[in-house]
């Protein structure tokens, strides 16, 4: 069972709690007493403390009734025990109320041992005058107010420093205790936020690496099929290389070679007068002839163009 989220989910537990713990500290603490030098019969003891140290967990000021009513249940009977009472209810009360504005306001720790060392002062500065007139009033007391008042709070100057020094000094280490616990909360805040910034960035670089593997496969791929087109269109082009030069070398053996024969013939003919040969007919062949072996000599330059241009682009 987690006792810490039992006293949350259940507050009244928690203050009943702190009420007894408190409540009997002082009562236990009350039993360590130190005679008061001068003042035969009286004696100081710190049950303040734990009544003090109680401002920093009770949540409502109700509670100090049980803290002190337990506490008292180790005075003497009698007047003590009531003036006790009266004494401490109202002075707690208003210290109580004060704690809580404090702590509302921001202090150093240095700043607060000694706001809370005045403070501890005030409360005593209530209790005393309140401890004397209800004497006065219960056991008839004779001994004057301001007598009383000045002997009795310069009696307790050692359990007034002890309890101011004391009750102090763990409300700082509570505060920066409380300080470390926020700290700690808000480390780990921030640390479940980087994390989960790491998280996402650790998702977004798996997703952008798939990506970038899924573009490094379509990458291949095309080059796969980038050197297949450029192997076919190597083979396209050499084929049609050989188509050309085929054609270069018929152009220049197969189709000139006849078309020469032809102009040879044509001049034979022009130098053989005796046949009667028309000089008419056979100057259109000569000429027909020679246009035939211009176009083949320019188809053959065409041809052999085309060739060195796919050579020099493949």
């Amino acid at each position: 069972m987690d006792t810490k989220k039992f006293f949350t989910e259940h507050p009244w537990l928690r203050e009943l709690a702190y009420l007894c713990l408190f409540g009997f500290l002082s009562a236990l603490m009350g039993l360590v007493e130190f005679q008061i030098p001068g003042l035969s019969g009286t004696a100081t003891d710190l049950r303040e403390i734990p009544i003090l140290i109680s401002f920093v967990y009770l949540r409502s000021p109700l509670s100090l009734f049980g803290i002190i009513g337990i506490s008292a249940l180790s005075m003497a009977e009698g007047g003590a025990y009531t003036s006790y009472l009266l004494m401490h209810v109202p002075a707690s009360i208003i210290v109580w109320f004060i704690y809580q504005k404090i702590k509302s306001l921001s202090f150093s720790n240095v700043q607060l041992a000694i706001f809370w060392c005045l403070v501890t002062l005030l409360y005593y500065a209530l209790i005393v005058p309140t401890y004397i007139y209800t004497e006065r009033i219960l056991l008839n007391n004779p001994l004057p107010v301001k007598t009383s008042f000045v002997a009795l709070f310069y009696s307790l100057r050692f359990e007034i420093i002890t309890s101011a020094l004391v009750s102090a000094l763990y409300i700082i280490q509570h505060n920066v205790r409380n300080q470390l616990r926020e700290h700690q909360i808000n480390l780990e805040n921030t640390i479940k936020q980087r994390t989960l910034q790491l998280t996402e960035s650790n998702q977004q670089l798996l997703t952008l690496n798939e990506e970038l593997t899924a573009s490094h496969e379509e990458v291949r791929s095309l080059n796969d099929n980038l050197e297949k087109l450029v192997q076919d269109r190597t083979e396209k082009i050499n084929l049609q290389l050989k188509q050309l030069e085929k054609y270069a070398h018929m152009n220049s053996h197969e189709v000139r070679g006849p078309l020469a024969r032809v102009i040879g013939l044509v001049g034979l003919i022009k130098i053989d007068k005796q046949n009667g040969a028309d000089p008419v007919i056979v100057n259109k062949i000569e000429v027909a002839a020679e246009e035939l072996d211009q176009v083949v000599k320019k188809m053959n330059l065409l041809l052999v163009e085309e060739v060195i241009r796919k050579r020099v682009n493949d």
